[in-house]
């Protein structure tokens, strides 16, 4: 039987709506199913979510993401391996954290700078929350919750890779355990 919370307190209101939504449906589970998610119960925010598929350590692919991720990335996410938003040198470990988010499960909060094309920086709250693949076979999916910490009026304009490291990512259990947040060597 899966616990029925965790230590888990997004500061930000969308990622606080996207947990309560996920730990509702949840309920005793380990986690929720992919077609449970009610995008009407998120209507307000739906712009701060988003849908990843992990399909490999190699490959995590966005297979939807709201307005606030356009607007903070500046580019559509959609459709992108996830991973490559990362410097080339933090790919194994990004490759490694989605996979041990989707097949462990385990739950994981950050933060994380990003840059805009003017040149500044803005901090903004990262959610990943496992979800139960709809059907079997198929690549376990990651519920995501993105929002600004601070206020952004603006665009972003396309700037890959956001080299950043998140000093502060953590896994957090949800009944199954956490993995080490850094990729074994032999991974």
């Amino acid at each position: 039987m899966a616990e029925s919370s965790f230590d888990l307190h997004p500061k930000t209101e969308p990622c606080r709506a996207i947990l309560s939504h996920w730990q509702a449906l949840r309920g005793d589970r380990l986690r929720p199913t992919r077609v449970e998610v009610d995008p009407a119960v998120l209507a307000r925010s739906l712009p701060h979510a988003g849908l990843f598929e992990v399909q490999s350590a190699e490959l995590t692919v966005c297979q939807l993401a709201g307005t606030a991720f356009h607007k903070s990335l500046g580019f559509e996410l959609t459709g992108r391996n996830v991973i490559h938003i990362y410097a080339p040198s933090l790919h194994r470990a990004a490759g490694y954290r989605f996979l041990m988010m989707a097949t462990h499960p385990c739950a994981a909060l950050f933060d994380m700078n990003l840059s805009f094309s003017i040149g500044t920086q803005n901090a903004h709250e990262i959610m990943l929350l496992p979800l139960e693949p709809s059907r079997p076979g198929t690549p376990p999916p990651l519920l995501v919750g993105i929002a600004a910490t601070g206020a952004v009026d603006w665009h972003s304009t396309a700037m890959l890779p956001q080299a950043n490291q998140s000093p502060n990512f953590r896994f957090f259990d949800i009944g199954a355990g956490i993995p080490e947040s850094w990729p074994p060597d032999d991974f």
